[in-house]
């Protein structure tokens, strides 16, 4: 059941970052688009690797077992996120120390 929401998180990302931005309207709302399209699909499959793994990989959801696969996946998932995520912390810091 886990690897059902990770693929539908995963299908929902993918196809809203495939939406063309119209370049109609005023500039407000032009960024207001632009910015939630690139926002909310790497933070739709964070939350849903954070939710994954929280709710761990024993027990059944709704009637499905769900499995070590899916959670196996989100870790990684985290685990890599986290990493980008120290990684760009050093690169800022070293750059600001440069300056």
């Amino acid at each position: 059941m886990h690897a059902v929401m990770i693929f539908f998180a995963l299908i929902l990302a993918l196809s809203l970052r495939m939406i063309p931005i119209k370049t109609i309207g005023t500039w407000q709302t032009r960024w207001q688009k632009t910015l939630f399209l690139f926002l909310f699909p790497p933070l739709l499959l964070l939350m849903t690797a954070i939710a994954v793994s929280c709710m761990g990989y024993k027990g059944v959801m709704l009637g499905w077992q769900v499995g070590l696969f899916s959670y196996i996946l989100a870790m990684g998932f985290l685990f890599f996120a986290s990493f980008l995520l120290i990684q760009l912390f050093y690169r800022a810091c070293d750059r600001n120390k440069n300056s």
